[in-house]
């Protein structure tokens, strides 16, 4: 086989970029598909950038140390020795170390390795080391189409096929020609592939013109690299496949290159670029990349004064660029803002990169401002500002705290970001899914595969969040999680969302995959996110324990993160040495000096039990809503309820989440805030009237605040929306108060309808109330309540009173029936109890006694209605409306019954006059009743 062309291959000038090649390079060396990098910089490696299995035997680990060597600077025998012991300590052990160099080849460095080699099998431990410099690695990328892909880009595929031509005719006539014949014949074959892969000017024109649009929508995008790409179209415009094309597209593309890599570390590289865009049209403005040149050459104050110099909208995008990189983003804004500049003044990269800043600097109105005068064009040659209008939409719906996680993708569990509720919220939601559904066929367009599954993860987390779509977007994710090109990618949101899937089962395949050769990401993301929601510490712990490594190699996740969720889940299993020590191994590794600090605080607390405290005191000194998150979480946790009727509030008037609300709402009605509860309620309408539960509560804080007309209204609303007990309650207690007696029988008719309904108890409740309003379904309604608990001893009771109250306890033999069955029924604790005549009489002149003494507090409005109901065993119902309804029956007009029909709340203006009096009128059978505390009106 003749390989490739010993053309110069590029050698890459980054660390991360020659580990990505290397990457390429060994999968095919080590015949292994599962080769991958391990870590990021300044991650913990053990020296080792890339793994993977010779042949694919796991008992041949391979481990590869990637050196960016530039200009003349060698590998030394102290590097090599350092990273060789690392190595070492690598779990599990290597069967062979590989350095590669982007130095020369250096004799006495691979000597050492065959030395460190020996040392190490005398020792006792098998390890294969290898030193390959930038002689030995060209060797064998050349060897591969997929290696020289990856380091060599601009190299033309087609010269495989001329390779594998030229080989068939030498195997066919290596009997017929001298060895001088057949390298004229492979001389002659080069120059003429050479000459053939030109393509024509037009064909030219339009690939150049294709390759830069791609790579000018890819800006924005994550894992793009437009500088990278720009310079490898150079290559094939200046003297690759596209060196035919049209002089000023072949200088635009140069002048693209030049700054895009107009930098301090590749400043170089863009001089050579700015010459080629010269040297091919000398009439190319090359006013703008001269200016970046300036501040790539360490003078951003002189890269200033040129640009300023014209004003355009190139000039001015490159100013506001130079500003963030020189001043930073506070004052590049502030000279946006004070030359008035819109969209329309910036270019379409100027447009993204002014979004951009206004997004990293929290200014997320002003953002969203700019955003909505974007022109169409302008989204059509940059889509990432179609993402950004999108992600700015969601962020105007979420607290303050969140609104920045979701530039940074989906968190680690998506429903911790709490969109605020109400109409408002599901059409910004579904505008945004409007502009993301329209990317995802940009982005295979734009060769963005990876940004596609993930666009597509993103796009059904905000369909779950829309109701009216919440049942369609829940089928197709478990359907997806069926289905094995999608179940990883879809693991967060189903343990998000609550939808089952065997998690052992699945745990047990990634381990066995990783077993087999590694986790990919994908792999490595959903083991971790399973451990993480089983909400247990220990399984945290253990998790961390086994997969360590892998976790802290990865990109997804912040390490962070990562550092601070095993820490605290030491902490929690009580293994408080285990967390500081891991705290001081991640200090100024994983964790800023500030972010170590408030673990180290946290450790503390829990060791402690005071983590509830000790987010009180962070938001009471910060009054930062994440704090404030954290206390009212840890409140709802410990289920103390005043404290939380302090603090949930806060949260909700700060977020405005349905989920907050709810919080709040509840726990302030349940302590008898009820004023807090009106309060909340009417400041968050919207919030108030996504839920039939919230509305029920405000209605009843309002009936016990005495605010009976309102509560009134609240109830007969809610009346004709359910079947709510609470607000059926409502409904017959705010008629009561208001002497609304055709409102009761519509509210018993209504309950009939639906009798089948309805409790046993409930049946009787209404029955008894049928009774007082003198409705013929008394006997319907009781009937049902004895049929569905014949043997509950209540009903059986209570039955036979309605008989006595109707006068019918003689005329039905039931009623005896009934009598006498709850007698037989009762225990010794009753409620029926056998007692001697001198018993009842002692018991009745305590009762006498007990009686006129509440009567008596009861008419000086010394206690309110409820106690005396409590404390007279009576029936609030028997009170009012069976006092107003025996004052009728009486055939004696000089016995009357008092109504007591006053009420406790002491703040509401008389119907009668304008001074606060407490007083509230009825109208009771025409008749005008009042009671007030203090002065009469």
């Amino acid at each position: 086989m003749i390989g490739y062309p010993a053309t110069q291959i590029p050698k890459p000038a980054e660390d991360t970029d020659f580990e990505v090649k290397c990457v390429a390079l060994f999968r095919e060396v080590l015949d292994d598909p599962n080769v991958c990098r391990i870590g990021t910089s300044g991650q913990a490696q053990d020296g080792v950038d890339i793994k993977g299995f010779r042949n694919r035997a796991h008992d041949q680990l391979v481990g590869i140390q990637c050196k960016v060597k530039s200009g003349n600077s060698k590998l030394t025998e102290k590097e090599v020795r350092a990273e060789v012991q690392a190595a070492l300590g690598f779990d599990p052990p290597l069967r062979e170390y590989i350095i590669v160099a982007t130095c020369k080849n250096d004799t006495r460095i691979q000597q050492l390795a065959i030395k460190l080699t020996q040392e190490l099998k005398n020792s006792g431990r098998q390890m294969q080391i290898e030193v390959w410099g930038w002689d030995t690695l060209q060797d064998q990328i050349r060897r591969y189409e997929a290696a020289m892909s990856a380091f060599d880009p601009g190299f033309s595929p087609s010269l495989q096929e001329f390779d594998r031509k030229l080989d068939t005719i030498i195997e066919g006539h290596e009997e017929l020609l001298k060895k001088s014949d057949l390298s004229t014949i492979q001389q002659n074959m080069e120059i003429s592939t050479q000459t053939q892969v030109r393509l024509s000017r037009g064909l030219s024109d339009r690939i150049l013109l294709e390759e830069l649009t791609r790579i000018q929508k890819q800006r924005g995008f994550r894992l793009t690299n437009a500088a990278k790409e720009l310079s490898n179209l150079v290559n094939r415009a200046v003297s690759g496949d596209l060196a035919n094309g049209s002089p000023s597209i072949r200088s635009e593309i140069c002048e693209r290159a030049a700054r895009a890599n107009a930098s301090p570390e590749t400043r170089d590289i863009a001089l050579g670029f700015r010459s080629q865009a010269a040297e091919i049209d000398p009439s190319r403005d090359l006013f703008v990349v001269d200016g970046l040149l300036k501040e790539a050459a360490g003078d951003p104050d002189a890269a200033l004064r040129h640009l300023k110099a014209r004003d355009d909208i190139d000039a001015r995008s490159a100013t506001f660029l130079v500003l963030v990189r020189l001043h930073g983003a506070d004052a590049a804004l502030q000279w946006a803002t004070s030359s008035t500049l819109g969209p329309a003044d910036l270019s379409a990269v100027g447009t993204f990169n002014f979004v951009i800043t206004t997004v990293e600097n929290k200014e997320f109105d002003k953002a969203s401002a700019f955003i909505s005068q974007v022109p169409d064009t302008q989204f059509e040659e940059i889509p990432a500002l179609q993402l950004m209008r999108a992600l700015l939409g969601l962020a105007s719906v979420l607290p303050y705290d969140q609104k920045s996680a979701l530039f940074h993708g989906l968190p680690i569990n998506p429903k911790q970001l709490q969109f605020a509720g109400g109409p408002r919220t599901d059409i910004l939601i579904k505008a945004a899914l409007t502009d993301l559904e329209a990317l995802l066929p940009i982005m295979l367009e734009l060769e963005l595969g990876d940004f596609e599954s993930t666009l597509s993860e993103f796009i059904l987390w905000l369909r779950l969040e829309l109701p009216d779509q919440h049942d369609a977007a829940r089928a197709q994710l478990i359907k997806e999680l069926s289905q094995r090109d999608t179940t990883l990618r879809r693991v967060r949101l189903a343990l998000a969302y609550d939808v089952d899937f065997n998690k052992d089962a699945l745990s047990r395949t990634l381990l066995t995959r990783k077993q087999l050769g590694g986790w990919t990401p994908d792999e490595r993301l959903a083991a971790f996110l399973i451990a993480f929601h089983t909400d247990s510490p220990a399984a945290i712990v253990e998790f961390f324990e086994e997969h360590r490594h892998d976790l802290f190699a990865q990109s997804d996740i912040p390490p962070s993160f990562l550092a601070e969720v095993e820490i605290l889940s030491l902490a929690r299993v009580r293994r408080t040495k285990s967390a500081k020590d891991k705290l001081k191994l991640y200090r100024d590794k994983f964790l800023t000096s500030d972010q170590a600090q408030l673990v180290e605080e946290n450790i503390a607390a829990i060791e402690e039990n005071q983590e509830t405290d000790l987010h009180r005191k962070r938001y009471e000194e910060s009054g930062d809503l994440s704090q404030l998150r954290l206390l009212v979480n840890n409140l709802v946790f410990e289920n103390d309820a005043e404290l939380l009727a302090h603090f949930a509030p806060k949260l909700a008037r700060a977020t405005s989440t349905k989920e907050d609300f709810a919080i709040a709402l509840k726990v302030l009605y349940a302590t008898h805030h009820d004023l807090e509860v009106v309060d909340l309620a009417n400041d968050f309408p919207h919030l108030t009237n996504l839920s039939q539960e919230f509305r029920t509560i405000k209605g009843w804080s309002l009936y016990r605040l005495g605010l009976v007309v309102e509560a009134q209204e609240v109830a007969r609303d809610l009346f004709q929306e359910c079947d709510d007990s609470a607000v059926v309650d409502l409904a017959i207690n705010t008629a009561i108060e208001t002497g609304d007696w055709p409102y009761l029988q519509l509210v018993v008719a209504h309950q009939v309808q639906r009798i089948e309904t309805l409790s046993a108890s409930n049946s009787m409740r209404m029955a008894k109330l049928a009774l007082e309003i003198d409705s013929h379904y008394v006997e319907e309604l009781r009937d049902d309540a004895l049929q569905k608990e014949p043997d509950n001893v209540e009903l059986l009771l209570s039955a036979y009173m309605l008989s006595m109250a109707q006068g019918k306890e003689d005329q039905d033999p039931q009623a005896r029936a009934w009598f006498q069955k709850a007698v037989s029924l009762s225990g010794t604790d009753g409620p029926v109890q056998n007692l001697s005549f001198r018993e009842v009489i002692g018991h009745l002149s305590e009762w006498r006694k007990r009686t006129c003494a509440f009567n008596a507090a009861l008419s000086r409005a010394e206690i309110p209605l409820f106690v005396f109901s409590r404390e007279s065993q009576r029936r609030l119902l028997d009170i009012t409306l069976g006092q107003i309804n025996r004052n009728i029956d009486t055939r004696d007009c000089r016995l009357k019954f008092p109504v007591f029909a006053f009420f406790g709340h002491k703040n509401s203006n008389c119907t009668k006059c304008t001074k606060s009096c407490g007083a509230r009128y009825y109208r009771v059978n025409d008749t005008a009743l009042s009671r007030t505390f203090g002065k009469d009106h």
